[in-house]
């Protein structure tokens, strides 16, 4: 596809994704390989084109906007150019994991961006939608005016435009504002997301006086040994957190999990045998039960105990009365010693 204006021939290169209202381009210079890229923008309503013409052509002659290169009038449909700037999203690029100076002379230059430019107002809440902010290492921060609240032109968008500034400068020192390491910081970010700022000077005086006082910070140590080390050890614990609630559930799911095959499941009995149903029984000393067959006693088996309380009423000994008790039993030596014949 091209498109044809009076100085310029436009060949386009893919559709872009902007608004519901506007159709977007990304085209290069047709028979030309100069490098430049260029952003070129049709709204798909007639009442929005009219009011683009007007805003559009006036800004185009005052020259007021850099990245502004023409407007022109095609069927009745008003088309503006932008240049366009290649590189990585803002917030993709704080997700590579930036240095506090890399990520103070991205600040610098997205302020510079959005209120040292001299912009309306409308162009300058274009300009602070993270998606339209590009970071790249040739050009630097760069903005692509790509039109997605158009219908806003003529709205008192300045309060927005802090907001926006606002989320950006959280996306940059999140980390930081996390810690409250620096007042400066957070009165300045405060401030934004309040709107309380009056006009573009201001919000870049506050930043300029903001940013020193980060410098000088981070030049004295306090930033550093809270900045990487303060985010690495919150991911680390975040990180434990979510080890710890995984094993939790796990151990939770397999207690129930055996709870209940324990009492749902049925009990496997090998073929051929008998479940088992009890231990055995118990007998206590003293009421246990006489077996049904017992063996009778034998007398090596059977110890006979003395008579105490028998020795000590007769007065004796124990030692005596087995004595006595001896003797009257006793053979006499010639007897067991005669022979059977002569007792015969």
């Amino acid at each position: 596809m091209v498109i044809r204006t009076i100085g310029e021939t436009y060949r386009v290169i893919c559709t872009l994704k902007g608004s519901r209202d506007i159709r977007a381009y990304l085209c290069i210079r047709d028979k030309q390989d100069d490098g430049e890229k260029f952003l070129l923008m049709e709204p798909k309503e007639r009442e929005l084109s009219g009011k683009m013409l007007l805003y559009f052509m006036e800004l185009s002659k005052s020259g007021r906007v850099e990245g502004l290169i023409e407007c022109f009038a095609k069927n009745g449909v008003v088309w503006v150019v932008f240049r366009y700037f290649e590189g990585c999203m803002l917030t993709e690029k704080l997700k590579t994991g930036l240095l506090f100076s890399e990520r103070l002379d991205i600040g610098r230059e997205l302020m510079m961006q959005i209120f040292a430019q001299n912009l309306p107002v409308y162009l300058q809440y274009e300009a602070s939608i993270p998606d339209n902010i590009t970071v790249s290492t040739q050009h630097g921060v760069k903005v692509n005016f790509l039109l997605f609240h158009p219908y806003e032109m003529d709205n008192d968008l300045f309060p927005a435009v802090q907001r926006n500034a606002a989320a950006c400068m959280e996306a940059l020192f999140g980390n930081e504002l996390k810690a409250k390491l620096q007042k400066e910081l957070s009165g300045f970010v405060g401030k934004l997301r309040g709107g309380e700022f009056s006009g573009d000077a201001d919000v870049f005086r506050a930043y300029l006086r903001m940013e020193e006082a980060l410098r000088e910070a981070y030049d004295r140590g306090e930033l550093q040994k809270n900045g990487y080390f303060t985010s690495l050890r919150r991911s680390v614990a975040g990180g434990l957190k979510y080890i710890f609630c995984f094993l939790y559930y796990v151990l939770i799911t397999g207690l129930l999990a055996v709870l209940i095959y324990v009492c749902v499941g049925q009990s496997y009995v090998p073929e051929g045998c008998e479940p088992f149903c009890y231990i055995g029984t118990l007998a206590i000393k003293g009421y246990a039960l006489e077996p049904e067959h017992k063996e009778p006693e034998t007398e090596r088996d059977t110890e006979v105990l003395p008579d105490i309380r028998q020795t000590e009423d007769d007065g004796s000994k124990p030692g005596e009365q087995e004595t006595e008790d001896s003797g009257e039993h006793e053979t006499p030596e010639e007897t067991q010693r005669a022979d059977p014949a002569e007792m015969g």
